[in-house]
């Protein structure tokens, strides 16, 4: 949103404000969930400086993956998940936001 004390105040005026921010003066916004998507808009976009990128992260993507692997990593109850749902819906909403985001542009891009 910005540094406006409203934008502190996780209402709809901020959220939509960070929405229209994200919209009109970010070229892409990557997501960790769909690193691969991510990185072909990256390339895509700004090819001098992440040129190469697609191919070395799907050759490195299992060895990123082994050494990165948390164990014995035990599930949410729904109580937690519903809990976290509810208290950060302005977040979750910016994210699907910015997810939707990045695929359409994605798709607009590789039409091309």
């Amino acid at each position: 949103c910005g540094n406006y004390d409203w934008c502190r105040k996780r209402n709809q005026k901020a959220l939509e404000t960070a929405k229209n921010h994200i919209f009109k003066k970010y070229a892409v916004v990557g997501i960790l969930e769909d690193l691969s998507a991510s990185f072909t808009m990256f390339e895509k976009i700004m090819p001098r400086f992440f040129r190469g990128i697609v191919y070395q992260y799907t050759n490195l993507n299992d060895k990123l993956m082994e050494k990165t692997k948390t164990y014995d990593k035990k599930e949410e109850s729904d109580f937690v998940k519903n809990y976290l749902r509810e208290r950060l819906q302005p977040e979750i909403e910016l994210y699907e936001f910015i997810k939707e985001l990045l695929y359409s542009r994605l798709d607009m891009i590789s039409t091309y």
